[in-house]
């Protein structure tokens, strides 16, 4: 409640409505309090892709950090905050407020190093002894010799279902180009639940990296 301080010659002191007003340095000053300005359609469709590029990428941070970290030092950027751009202009689809991540177009890595080829995809396992994804790819004759042997894959199985525990499983160091196989081992609790799925590949000196790969939805 405001008070008139002094009689009605003087200032007001406290809140009137949604303004606050106090003397400072001998002068009537007043400031609004609540009441915020309503925000755009524009406004709001933009913190709604944000937060959900956002909580698409927090989870896999390590991975975006080797994925983008070649075209983020080119770009002198954040690979993080390059992701977000990028992601939020790719890996999105619908209109507010029924945004959602477009998994098929979402970018895990960035680069000009040659992916891998013909590359298929394996559920392997059962409840008693766990579950894995083979992955298995072709190895062509240049691929077999230096600099590109010994190129890792990074392999990625995203839990669209478990954002709020444990949304992925990946490796950023997996098997050599050259072995034309690994396997990404899975948790448990993921049965039944949407998989998806994603590969790309990372010089060993980490100088170069390929443009990740969706391969597609899985359920166990």
């Amino acid at each position: 409640m405001g008070v008139l301080k002094n009689g009605i010659w003087g200032g007001i002191s406290g809140r009137v409505g949604n303004r606050i007003y106090y003397m400072y340095k001998g002068k009537q000053v007043v400031r609004m309090v609540g009441g915020s300005v309503p925000k755009t359609p524009k406004q709001l469709a933009n913190l709604q892709a944000m937060k959900l590029v956002v909580d698409f990428l927090k989870p896999i941070m390590s991975f975006i950090q080797a994925g983008f970290s070649v075209e983020a030092h080119q770009k002198n950027k954040v690979p993080y905050h390059l992701a977000v751009g990028v992601n939020k202009k790719q890996a999105l689809k619908g209109d507010y407020p029924e945004m959602e991540i477009d998994y098929e177009n979402a970018v895990l890595s960035i680069g000009k190093l040659e992916g891998l080829t013909s590359v298929s995809v394996s559920l392997v396992g059962n409840l008693e002894e766990g579950f894995s994804l083979r992955f298995d790819w072709e190895v062509s004759a240049e691929e077999r010799e230096w600099p590109r042997c010994d190129d890792q894959v990074m392999l990625m199985a995203y839990f669209p279902e478990e954002l709020e525990d444990n949304p992925a499983c990946f490796t950023i160091a997996g098997a050599e180009r050259n072995t034309g196989q690994d396997v990404l081992e899975l948790p448990f609790y993921i049965a039944g639940k949407p998989i998806e799925v994603y590969v790309s590949v990372i010089s060993e000196d980490r100088t170069e990296v390929a443009d990740s790969r969706y391969l597609g939805r899985y359920v166990i």
